[in-house]
């Protein structure tokens, strides 16, 4: 059987909703060993972390204290506290404080991959750079070759978003120094093996057409039903299309 026209492509568009989801609202046991480290005082770890915590509270309250969120999250990530750097990422990212802020998300997403190697915020610097989000307020200008070296620092510690996207980046040849689709296929591998759905789907895709691994249908169904099962609906879409075709 020939694969019949399927789109391969993963939208760039699908990158900025993962932000927000990419986020934790857990404190973590290094973030905290990272802020003995900075403070030397246990005493003024808990102080911080209230902070923190306090800012959470605020963004998450019924309704939204998103300015007070933000107050509380710039106190703890005056003390270097890498989450809360992340958070007042997203916040301006998102727009929560009542304006959009590109410039100053992209601020706190580098402040917070330079405290720590933070991926969350390398993952989210490497989707302004592939997007060139921010442009308008000259923030940052679109670089691909930027791009994937914020994600490759993002996924070599196994952050899956990362994962994928740089994949796609070896995909298109956009970025990297040759284009692969063998160097595609062993990122989405690794990220599929977390169950990262949108992984799954680029491999059913990459068994569909042959594309850095042997053309097999049924391989391609099975990894987009995987995806599909996670609400994917790019495989969701693919599996129709194919039952419709007959494929």
């Amino acid at each position: 059987m020939k694969p019949s026209r399927l789109i391969f492509p993963l939208s760039i568009l699908l990158l900025f909703p993962f932000l927000e989801a990419n986020a934790t609202t857990v404190v973590t046991t290094a973030d905290v060993l990272g802020l003995v480290t900075h403070t030397k005082s246990t005493q003024a770890v808990s102080a911080i972390v209230a902070d923190y915590q306090a800012g959470l509270l605020a963004k998450n309250a019924t309704p939204p204290k998103y300015r007070n969120a933000i107050l509380w999250f710039k106190k703890a990530a005056n003390m270097g506290y890498v989450p809360a750097v992340y958070q007042l990422g997203l916040m301006y990212y998102s727009g929560k404080d009542g304006q959009k802020n590109y410039k100053q998300a992209v601020r706190y997403f580098t402040e917070a991959a330079k405290l720590s190697n933070d991926p969350r915020a390398e993952y989210a610097l490497g989707v302004y750079y592939y997007s060139g989000k921010g442009l308008l307020q000259n923030s940052i200008k679109q670089s691909d070759t930027k791009a994937v070296y914020w994600f490759k620092k993002a996924a070599k510690q196994g952050n899956q978003r990362a994962e994928t996207y740089l994949g796609v980046a070896y995909h298109y040849g956009k970025g990297v120094a040759h284009q692969s689709n063998t160097k595609a296929v062993y990122w989405w591998r690794k990220a599929e093996k977390q169950g990262y759905p949108s992984a799954e789907t680029e491999m059913a895709y990459a068994y569909y057409l042959g594309k850095g691994v042997t053309q097999n249908n049924y391989k391609a169904v099975y990894w987009f039903k995987q995806a599909e099962v996670q609400g994917n609906k790019r495989a969701k879409e693919a599996l129709q299309h194919l039952y419709f075709s007959g494929s």
